[in-house]
């Protein structure tokens, strides 16, 4: 599974007048809670940019609903490039699929500026448990339902539907 963090802004006017750029801070919103992965490159990405720039580029969390406040906040903006959204692909591409009427609409509201990197999933589970391969662990839950739980970043989130598909398939062999 790979999970890479976007950097994408809002989508331009046509017309829009041309300055030299950045004249001002860039503003980099991360739809995440500070402190996680997500933040933690997206403050490493702003530091290098800022340096390159000589410009300040604070760093926004704006988090919720499954990041689509911080996304929506971005697209709100005014579309001059002084406003980027850092995100995993979640506020991307999947919450389209979760909420009938999103509050934007990503093909046509962003644009991808880049994509910075990519963050492996990991199933990781207690030694004591007796399972040694995921086979046998998707057998051992399914055979007791309300004994095994999971945490994830949220609903919608990349790992969250993982999950949910490996509960919907046989257990690998």
């Amino acid at each position: 599974m790979l999970v890479g963090a976007l950097c994408v802004i809002a989508v331009a006017p046509s017309g829009a007048q041309k300055r030299k750029y950045p004249a001002r801070p860039i503003k980099l919103v991360v739809p995440t809670t500070p402190g996680g992965g997500v933040d933690a490159v997206a403050r490493l990405v702003a530091l290098h940019v800022a340096a390159k720039f000589g410009q300040q580029i604070p760093v926004d969390n704006i988090s919720g609903a499954a990041q689509q406040i911080g996304t929506n906040a971005v697209v709100r903006a005014p579309a001059d490039g002084y406003t980027v959204l850092f995100a995993p692909p979640t506020p991307i591409t999947i919450a389209e699929h979760f909420e009938p009427k999103p509050p934007y609409d990503a093909r046509n509201d962003l644009v991808t500026a880049g994509m910075i990197g990519r963050n492996p999933g990991l199933i990781v589970i207690n030694a004591s448990i007796g399972a040694s391969t995921l086979g046998e662990f998707i057998a051992l839950a399914r055979a007791n339902p309300k004994k095994y739980f999971y945490g994830s970043p949220g609903q919608g989130h990349a790992f969250h539907l993982i999950t949910e598909f490996l509960r919907a398939k046989r257990a690998p062999r």
